[in-house]
């Protein structure tokens, strides 16, 4: 019997994956993208963990991590594996029913199937996403959240536990108008919200949250490179790839 009661009242849920050597997989893809886009500038690294070592200008940094660029793609093994995961298919059956979800993901304002981002933060950068929420694109899907390097709650992902039970309205949201950018909250509303937690996982673990779950604003507060991915499950493949306001349009009633 799995007990979904956690995640419903939470918005979120650490959970495992059946072998840590999948972290292994991703990292190893996430590191020859990498060493690719670095051979551009003529650097290079032997590990990740380098990455922070060698000094990269804002310039270098934005091309080696194109928002279209870091990405990586599934295999049907990893798939797979994803899937075994029993509490994974309760919470998915639970708000999709018996259709197959959909890993998608955004790039170059089309959706791709089966494609997670990644992304490198240098120790103590303030280069991360300030908190939103996946809704606020107008979007509904679930997110799994990965931590690849980097797992103590000096580095993890913050969380705001229990937000996503409030309807986050178009009003307290700073849309930006940009492509494939976080739409923020109002620093006025956020402070409505003060209990937030960063989770020490072990290697292997991951995060899945609810749509409305607040988020961000991470700092990696460790002396080593944070890597991390994140992967969004749809119930179906009927999605716009632009931002929307999140609220139902009832102008044409």
């Amino acid at each position: 019997m799995i007990n979904i009661k956690n995640f419903l009242e939470n918005g979120y849920y650490v959970s495992n994956f059946q072998s840590a050597k999948l972290i292994d997989s991703f990292e190893k893809k996430i590191k020859e993208k990498v060493s690719n886009r670095l051979k551009k500038i003529k650097k290079k690294i032997t590990h990740l963990d380098q990455l922070h070592k060698l000094n990269l200008t804002d310039s270098e940094q934005m091309f080696i991590f194109d928002s279209n660029f870091r990405n990586i793609k599934f295999s049907k093994s990893d798939i797979r594996e994803i899937f075994k995961n029993n509490y994974l298919k309760a919470i998915f059956e639970h708000y999709y029913g018996n259709k197959k979800p959909h890993i998608l993901y955004t790039l170059k304002e089309r959706i791709k199937n089966n494609l997670s981002g990644f992304r490198v933060v240098s120790p103590n950068s303030n280069r991360v996403a300030k908190v939103h929420c996946e809704s606020s694109y107008g979007i509904h899907c679930l997110t799994i959240w990965v931590p690849i390097k980097g797992f103590s709650n000096k580095c993890s992902l913050k969380i705001y536990p229990k937000s996503h039970m409030y309807r986050h309205e178009n009003k307290h949201i700073k849309y930006s108008g940009k492509f494939n950018k976080a739409q923020l909250f109002k620093e006025e509303y956020l402070k409505k919200f003060t209990q937030t937690k960063r989770i020490n996982f072990k290697k292997g673990q991951f995060l899945i949250f609810h749509p409305d779950l607040l988020h961000g604003g991470s700092k990696n507060n460790t002396s080593k490179v944070r890597v991390s991915m994140e992967f969004r499950i749809y119930s179906n493949k009927n999605v716009s790839a632009l931002p929307q306001k999140r609220e139902i349009d009832l102008s044409n009633l």
